[in-house]
């Protein structure tokens, strides 16, 4: 018997009680003679926050004790990984924790150390699986006054139509249950932060839901870069329309008073739900994940002005609501940002941390990292992709680790440690990344990769593992042809082929130099390596089978179909049987990721779509 407390007073720490009691219920049989185990939890202030000291005794007492909530709850979680056996990403990775043999720990201090990164976190982003997996929990974008007049839009990736390709991407509100999981593993892997969405107006009360769930679990939230203090466009043009101020232009230039007022309401209503959990994102971006003058041509020569000003703006409002002495705020700088920031154009106000990013191609920080001079008295951060669209990692895993431990400490040594945000996209895919991300924010000594995937996925599965990281090819330094590239590229071949058009752009030197054999290499080594897997999936413990399923026979399918989907239409007599085939091999791959649980995972594929591209390639006979 294992006794855990009845109750505590902490909702968040209460959570992380249940969970153990549940892996408690799982990993011990109920004819196992464990003797009288007793656990304790409690806080002390001598302990740095989010910091905890586990102790095992002889006379079979766990005690617990954190810094803060956070601290106890990274310590249940740690007592549970390290003597009950169960893996932090367990139900991401469908690896059931296994009953244990026996339960009799030798008497042990451990202590957690101090995180490198005080911000550490996950950005679900680009969420089409998650977001109908499960029955939602409501859709946004409802109250949108261009909606039903988008949605008759015809739907094409190559135009410039991506509000109504955001309204068919984001419109479900993940399920409750579903971001429970997320919140449980983010916790499992001592994050503290989560922006959980790649939209959320707070304004609607099921995407208020999703921040009050995650601040129950004792998690900070945040939010997207395209949504300074919440507000993206969509919740813009939807709080005009209910104000008084329909017609008023997405502009700060043109509209600098409506903009300042709807962020006003906006921070009210955010602080109102998040209060002291709430680390703010300041920022003037355009319509999606655009520059300011996508829309607004004429704002571009002022740019840097008009951003400074609305930081300003952003800053104080900020500042008349969060009584915190210095509220935490962050800025982004993505694209135009770290470029007008470098040019001497702009500079955010005293208080904001500035966040560097990767490059979206080569998952590789970009210049600005190292060329930005660091002010003196700023916090700087990053944020890293191992998952990002279009043309990078989404149905199958990322960098490999070691790429992401390099990352981190270079990071890290330049002193950049105030916030680390990680982009996940819909997680079930990136559990590998997130793991390694996770584990290096917080100790910055991630092993080698071989060291990592043994330990990460079991020494059976690890060599498994590696091959597949290694059969993506590099198109260009830096950048390998991940599922999302082979996609863009199809999408591409498709629309060519369908206008009559020849190729152009990099799809002509993929045709006629090195890449394109690249490709078909890429491909072929894809092919032995399912042969392989198929072949060594008879004699995979039981219950690593999910995991091997999902991970890899599905994942290897993926891209090896998506690859021989390219190369039969890189000609300019293409072989439409070859390449109906090949998406034919991926739509019949789904089923084997989608078993118990599972079921349905598949039908949010609206951002690979590949059920749509092989439509359209049969269109082209």
């Amino acid at each position: 018997m294992i006794t855990l407390p009845d109750t505590h007073p902490s909702p968040a720490v209460a959570a992380a009680l249940d969970d153990l009691r549940r892996d408690v219920a799982v990993v011990v049989p109920a004819n196992l003679d464990v003797g009288r185990w007793t656990l304790s939890v409690e806080r002390s202030a001598s302990l740095a926050a989010e910091t905890f000291i586990l102790e095992i005794t002889a006379d079979q007492r766990i005690a617990i004790t954190g810094g803060d909530d956070l601290g106890v709850i990274y310590g249940l979680y740690e007592f549970s990984h390290r003597f009950l056996g169960v893996d932090p990403l367990w139900f991401w990775k469908d690896i059931e924790p296994a009953p244990l043999a026996a339960f009799d720990p030798t008497p042990q201090r451990i202590e957690s150390g101090v995180p490198v990164f005080r911000y550490r976190g996950w950005f679900i982003n680009d969420e089409d699986l998650l977001g109908r997996w499960q029955t939602p929990a409501g859709e946004r974008f409802l109250d949108w006054p261009p909606r039903a007049t988008t949605l008759a839009k015809p739907s094409n990736d190559l135009e410039d139509n991506y509000e109504n390709r955001l309204l068919q991407y984001y419109t479900p509100v993940v399920a409750a249950d579903t971001m429970e999981m997320i919140f449980e593993a983010a916790l499992r892997l001592r994050a503290n932060l989560i922006i959980p969405a790649s939209f959320i107006d707070i304004m609607n009360e099921p995407e208020a839901a999703v921040i009050r769930a995650a601040i129950r679990r004792g998690l900070f939230v945040s939010q997207h870069h395209v949504e300074p203090i919440g507000v993206a466009h969509f919740a813009y043009e939807t709080w005009c329309a209910k104000n008084e101020r329909a017609g008023s232009p997405f502009s700060y230039r043109e509209a600098p008073d409506v903009m300042r007022a709807c962020w006003r309401a906006y921070a009210e209503r955010w602080h109102e739900v998040a209060g002291e959990r709430l680390i703010w994102q300041v920022g003037l971006r355009g319509r999606g994940d655009r520059p300011l003058w996508s829309h607004d041509p004429e704002a571009r020569t002022r740019a840097g002005e008009f951003i400074a000003s609305a930081l300003q703006d952003q800053m104080e409002i900020i500042r008349s609501i969060d009584p915190r002495p210095r509220p935490p705020a962050t800025l982004t700088l993505w694209l135009e940002g770290a470029q007008l920031i470098k040019s001497g154009q702009l500079r955010a106000p005293d208080g904001v941390t500035y966040v560097f990013a990767d490059h979206h191609l080569t998952q590789e920080m970009q210049d600005d990292f190292v060329t930005l001079p660091r002010e003196p008295g700023r916090d700087h951060g990053f944020y890293y992709h191992v998952a990002v669209w279009p043309l990078g990692p989404h149905l199958v895993q990322g960098p490999p680790p070691e790429k992401i431990a390099r990352t981190v400490q270079a990071v890290a040594a330049k002193g950049d440690t105030a916030y680390a945000i990680l982009n996940v996209s819909n997680l079930r895919e990136h559990v590998m990344g997130a793991s390694a991300w996770s584990e290096q924010v917080w100790r910055n000594d991630l092993s080698d990769t071989p060291t990592f995937l043994r330990e990460w996925a079991t020494p059976a599965l690890a060599p498994f593992h590696a091959e597949l990281l290694s059969c993506l090819p590099e198109l260009q330094p830096g950048w390998r042809f991940y599922d999302g590239g082979a996609r863009t590229f199809v999408e591409r071949l498709i629309c060519l082929h369908a206008a009559r058009k020849p190729l152009d752009g990099v799809l002509k030197e993929v045709a006629e130099r090195e890449p394109a054999p690249q490709i078909s290499a890429a491909a072929d080594r894809l092919a032995a390596l399912l042969k392989t897997l198929r072949a060594a999936e008879p004699s995979v413990e039981p219950r690593l089978l999910p995991f091997f399923r999902a991970n890899l026979l599905t994942q290897t399918t993926i891209l090896h179909g998506l690859y021989r989907t390219v190369v039969a239409l890189l000609p300019d007599k293409p072989d439409l049987p070859a390449a109906l085939a090949a998406l034919d091999s991926i739509l019949a791959a789904y089923p084997l990721a989608e078993q118990g649980r599972w079921a349905g995972w598949y039908r949010g594929d609206t951002k690979m779509g590949i059920a749509t591209r092989r439509a359209r390639v049969a269109r082209l006979r």
